[in-house]
């Protein structure tokens, strides 16, 4: 298998470009399928805290949590930059944790587990590649920059119409129907940069209000008669999880997971729901 994913790897690198942003990644390995989430986007940024999130399934149903020396690990260059056992916190079928990529590049995530007793289910080893490409320092610090600068340029149009509308009265009576044009036409700038300035805060409003959707991310447009495969389950509880359990805030997320929660064949995200008692 080791020899098989470093071939993979291998043609990868020359051939088939890495999508930098792919949806939630299913690995398998014989009765073992391993869903696996990033976020942000499943395109973590170097210098920021990426979260990782697992479900585990097994078709055989011998899986057992407790009983599974279950490593996930982080590999760049064949250098191990980050390890973790799973499952120290019990819990059925899932598990998450944090980490902050050092540097851009290419990283393994491998995810290997074993039973403690041998025989009670299947070993197995999975792999997901991610290519890291977006630093934080230069994309965020560009965005406020330009957020920042965006703003006051605004107001200085607004400012600077609003002179000079006040500038023009004195010349209006003295131009005429001229003077009268020219004071149309700054009136007219003014309500527009104001209108400019009026909708950009509104925007910044309701990213500070809830960024996650505000960024219209793909689960938060999920509604509970679109679910039909187990990819749309698991999208929908992963958004479940980022968004915190309050009902008042994510009410329609706790309709589809109550909607797929006895849903048959079972999905990967039949057991989570389960393990959350919804």
């Amino acid at each position: 298998m080791r020899t098989f994913f470093a071939l993979s790897l291998l043609l990868s690198l020359f051939v088939a470009p890495l999508e930098s942003a792919s949806a939630h990644v299913y690995l398998e390995d014989g009765p073992m399928e391993v869903f696996t989430h990033i976020e942000p986007d499943d395109d973590p940024i170097v210098g920021a805290k990426a979260d990782f999130f697992f479900i585990f399934s097994d078709s055989t149903g011998r899986f057992d949590s407790s009983n599974c020396d279950c490593v996930a690990r982080l590999i760049s260059e064949g250098v191990t930059v980050f390890e973790k056992e799973l499952f120290e916190i019990p819990d059925p079928t899932t598990d998450s944790f944090q980490f902050t990529l050092p540097s851009t590049g290419i990283y393994d995530l491998e995810i290997v587990g074993a039973p403690l007793e041998p025989g009670l289910f299947e070993p197995f080893e999975v792999h997901r590649i991610i290519r890291a490409e977006r630093v934080v320092a230069e994309p965020v610090a560009e965005a406020e920059s330009s957020g920042f600068s965006m703003r006051y340029v605004l107001f200085g149009l607004a400012a600077a119409a609003i002179a000079i509308l006040f500038a023009s009265e004195s010349a209006r009576s003295r131009k005429g129907s001229a003077g009268k044009a020219v004071s149309g036409a700054v009136l007219f700038i003014a309500a527009l940069s104001i209108l400019a300035i009026a909708l950009h805060e509104a925007r910044a409003f309701e990213s500070a209000l809830d960024p996650h959707c505000a960024d219209a991310h793909e689960c938060c447009r999920i509604q509970a008669a679109d679910i039909s495969t187990a990819l749309d389950a698991s999208a929908a509880i992963t958004c479940f999880v980022e968004r915190g359990e309050d009902g008042d805030e994510t009410g329609f997320l706790v309709d589809i997971a109550r909607s797929i929660k006895n849903k048959s064949p079972p999905t990967p995200a039949s057991s989570f729901l389960k393990a959350i008692d919804l």
